[in-house]
């Protein structure tokens, strides 16, 4: 018989994964009834320590270290998707405040039904609009033929009349995970 030692810390500067994945793992070894085992605190003095003691046959130490490696492969993948959520946010909130602060412009996206999707920047001041004026409603910009083209994955420019006044509007096409074009 092995004894070994699984220790437990619920210190509160643990992960919210590693607390998961902990418990995830004893459960499984627990359930399938790889060891016996019994919790004992390190000490009495308020600390949230614990020492998991631990009998295991040497058969079953070979599935208790693949389950510790899994333990292991889940913690780090649940911190590195961690820093892609914390570097898309970045990205997000970067953008943000590039299209709110877009100086005498507006930036705007439209729908296959000429419907705006987003609209940002401080052109829309000009107006009297604000971005959930534009949400929803119709494109107020050139004829659909222009608009069409860019659907179509043509990058376009051209000039439109808005209020007496003209406008030079670039239309993009905004290609999905797929490069399908469902908005501009």
């Amino acid at each position: 018989i092995v004894i070994g030692y699984f220790f437990w810390n619920t210190d509160p500067e643990i992960t919210y994964y590693q607390l998961v994945s902990r418990i995830f793992l004893l459960a499984m070894v627990w359930t399938v009834g790889y060891f016996n085992a019994r919790v004992r605190q390190l000490s009495d003095q308020g600390t949230n320590q614990y020492t998991l003691l631990v009998s295991v046959t040497k058969e079953k130490e070979d599935v208790i270290h693949r389950l510790t490696n899994l333990e292991r492969d889940l913690i780090a993948a649940q911190e590195e998707k961690q820093l892609f959520q914390d570097e898309l946010l970045k990205g997000k909130r970067l953008l943000d405040t590039l299209v709110q602060h877009y100086p005498d412009g507006v930036i705007g996206v439209l729908n296959k039904d000429m419907k705006y999707v987003f609209a940002e920047g401080k052109g829309l001041e000009a107006f009297g609009l604000t971005a959930a004026d534009l949400k929803g409603n119709d494109a107020v910009i050139g004829s659909g033929a222009e608009l069409k083209r860019a659907f179509r994955g043509e990058s376009v420019s051209f000039e439109t009349i808005i209020h007496h006044d003209s406008y030079t509007v670039n239309a993009i096409p905004i290609p999905d995970a797929r490069d399908e074009i469902h908005e501009i």
